[in-house]
């Protein structure tokens, strides 16, 4: 199914989007979302979607990002609207060393941070609970299962999620919502079957809004 026919009229159901169209949805994500029950429990980790990371450059070296990064990014800065009108609070993870360093100086790449909406969590490391206060707003906030894209999908973002099955989290990867820089060491496949291993749900982000909007729905 692509996004362009059935599940256009999903999206249809949450804002005004821009969505991109050739994002598909899988048949056997259902039976791995019928977890989330209740949009209470839900919160989106937006990691380290910066241009360091995933802006292509054209090949002049400058920045770490590849062709594929870069359309990745686009995709997620054009999605990321439907998840905050469905109602699932953004967690806006950015890396940077040294000093605190306040969001708005932070290089995002297509993502628009929202500071009204969104909530910032600096890194030094590679998973977004290493010597953060993640968990911490997490709980406190009530949140149960966290969906999870961005970059690197071989190291900070495998890191993130399994940091947070260690930590009791029910967590989803927006597999099509993630990617890798140029020269990111290791495996797609090495990263995706440790993470499996660790309970991790793997999924395609048009099948996550599907099943928000069945929630949405039925309350």
């Amino acid at each position: 199914m692509t996004l362009g026919s059935a599940l256009n009229r999903v999206l249809d159901f949450f804002a005004d989007l821009s969505t991109p169209r050739h994002i598909t949805a899988q048949k056997d994500d259902a039976k791995h979302l019928a977890g989330i029950t209740s949009l209470e429990d839900v919160a989106l980790l937006v990691v380290d979607v910066q241009e360091q990371f995933c802006g292509y450059d054209g090949g002049r070296l400058l920045k770490e990002g590849t062709k594929k990064s870069e359309k990745i990014a686009r995709d997620i800065g054009s999605i990321i609207p439907a998840f905050r009108a469905a109602g699932v609070p953004v967690y806006a993870i950015y890396f940077k060393n040294g000093m605190d360093t306040p969001p708005e100086n932070v290089d995002f790449h297509h993502f628009q941070f929202d500071p009204e909406r969104d909530t910032p969590v600096q890194k030094r490391h590679n998973s977004a609970f290493d010597y953060t206060n993640l968990d911490r707003l997490l709980k406190e906030s009530g949140k149960k299962q966290l969906l999870v894209l961005g970059f690197n999908l071989r190291a900070c973002v495998c890191e993130t999620v399994i940091d947070g099955r260690e930590k009791k989290y029910d967590v989803f990867l927006l597999r099509d919502l993630t990617g890798n820089g140029r020269d990111v060491a290791g495996d797609d496949g090495e990263a995706l079957e440790w993470m499996a291993q660790e309970g991790t749900h793997i999924v395609q982000s048009a099948s996550v809004l599907k099943r928000l909007k069945e929630i949405k729905i039925a309350a």
